[in-house]
């Protein structure tokens, strides 16, 4: 019996989900290739996918303040190279983050490659609605894989805190 096209138009395409891995199967190499094929912000943790809230207009708001700001702070002062949201970040065995941030030092350019970041000195996470997530799962991952520091901004982020992080990034800077 043949399916009209405007009933078929109109029901959701379950079958393309048969087209990808299960949940917990997914390798490094098929998260790679969805994450250049989306426009999501997606994670991989132990072989399984987690598909990031779409932010708010305060967590971006937030964001672009921080880039701004460290990125002018870095650059200035030929720290290394700040990276904006929607970028990899290798933590721990085949698991992979997107922080809010990104900062790697000069000394480690090479681990910035072309899909990922094989590390980083510094990652910075806007803190959503998952907050335990962020602030304790997240940051224990990140300090595993060698993060220098790890900061969570709470919404919305105090002066002292970023002043105290930038002092810190500038504690990197070659002598």
């Amino acid at each position: 019996m043949a399916v009209s096209s405007a009933t078929s138009l109109r029901r959701p395409s379950h079958a393309i989900v048969e087209l990808f891995p299960e949940q917990g199967d997914w390798t490094v190499d098929d998260y790679l290739e969805l994450s250049e094929r989306t426009n999501r912000l997606i994670e991989l943790n132990n072989g399984v996918l987690e598909v990031l809230p779409m932010p708010t207009i305060s967590h971006q708001l937030l964001l672009q303040y921080l880039f701004k700001l460290l990125d002018s702070f870095v650059t200035r002062r030929k720290l290394g190279r700040v990276i904006v949201s929607g970028y990899p970040v290798k933590t721990a065995g085949t698991n992979y983050r997107m922080p809010d941030l990104v900062f790697v030092s000069a000394k480690k350019k090479d681990f910035l490659l072309e899909q990922f970041a094989r590390g980083a000195d510094l990652v910075m996470e806007v803190v959503s609605q998952d907050r335990k997530r962020d602030l304790k799962t997240k940051r224990a991952e990140y300090a595993k894989a060698g993060a220098t520091m790890t900061i969570a901004f709470p919404n919305p982020v105090g002066e002292p805190r970023a002043a105290a992080s930038l002092r810190a990034i500038d504690g990197l800077s070659p002598r």
